[in-house]
């Protein structure tokens, strides 16, 4: 099982050898569609059953990494949709670092 910082956040195997999971942070459907890729290759099988996990995963997210100069800009980019009319809103939807608009 791997635990994440973030409360309610794991995956692991079960003693069935069921893979289990919550909603991780890069699965969420607000996220770039990168990042759900990156993240579901994580919680595979493939690297919980590894003879060395840790390394197996460490050495993915490099290349992840690396490959993010070759990605499409499309897969990278995050969108929101905009409950009312852009002109409504106050400093473009920011204020204070933080954005106003609901997804």
């Amino acid at each position: 099982m791997f635990l994440t910082p973030t409360k309610k956040q794991y995956f692991g195997i079960t003693p069935e050898g069921k893979l289990v999971h919550t909603t991780l942070t890069g699965m969420k459907s607000n996220q770039p569609t990168y990042f759900g890729k990156v993240t579901r290759k994580l919680i595979d099988r493939e690297f919980q059953e590894s003879a060395n996990p840790l390394d197996a995963v460490l050495s993915y997210v490099r290349s992840a990494f690396a490959q993010l100069k070759d990605e499409d800009l499309e897969e990278l980019s995050f969108s929101k949709e905009a409950t009312k009319a852009l002109y409504e809103y106050k400093n473009n939807g920011i204020e204070g670092g933080r954005s106003t608009m609901k997804s």
